[in-house]
């Protein structure tokens, strides 16, 4: 590492070995976008998020909170909470004394930047509830005008970074949930979840 350079620890729910195709392409990604003296630095978890549920949801974040503190620790110049629903965001920040940042709340915020109203497209019909509380905690109720979900899981994913059949046929879901946020007004939308945005970000304009 350059000296002088900033270290972001940029903290993924997936597992680095398991869920390799994802973590490669996004540490090239963040390479590719990262600032002048900016280093991201990308690290997985072990058990990763394997089950769409609140308790898995809750397990992650105890697991992010020790690691958050651990880049606290080592010296890091920023925290990333690399998955959407952010778990342990407001805990991490009340621990840590750098920059906090989280996927759902940053993209939401960047958003409102880009039109009025906002959609989103969720990975599991199980974090529509959760993406509408989070989309309230933040203040946001009025600007976004609701969630719709895939049905797909980590596998299927993870096929879909290396397998062109099986990208389309995400694709293909990602739109017919799209459509129906549109007829709502939404003027942006977000694909909720770490790995949808960086699957799609291969296509600009999508």
């Amino acid at each position: 590492m350059a000296q002088g350079q900033a270290r972001v620890w940029y903290q993924s729910f997936v597992h680095p070995v398991e869920q390799a195709p994802y973590i490669e392409r996004l540490q090239a990604q963040l390479d590719r976008v990262a600032g002048p003296g900016i280093r991201f630095e990308v690290h997985g978890l072990d058990p990763p998020d394997r089950s769409f549920h609140p308790l898995t949801e809750f397990r992650c974040a105890a697991q992010i909170i020790r690691h958050a503190l651990d880049a606290g620790k080592a010296g890091y110049d920023a925290f990333v909470i690399g998955h959407f629903q952010e778990p342990g965001l407001l805990e991490i920040r009340s621990s840590l004394d750098i920059p906090v940042i989280a996927l759902g709340e940053a993209n939401l915020l960047t958003a409102l930047t880009m039109g009025y109203r906002v959609g989103l497209v969720t990975i599991d019909p199980i974090f529509i509830p959760w993406h509408d509380r989070q989309v309230r905690l933040h203040g946001l109720g009025e600007r976004v005008v609701g969630t719709t979900a895939l049905k797909m899981n980590l596998p299927a994913f993870m096929k879909a970074f290396t397998d062109e059949e099986a990208y389309a046929t995400v694709r293909a879901q990602f739109v017919a949930q799209v459509r129906p946020l549109i007829d709502k007004g939404a003027e942006v939308i977000i694909p909720a979840g770490g790995l949808p945005m960086l699957l799609f970000a291969r296509e600009s304009p999508f």
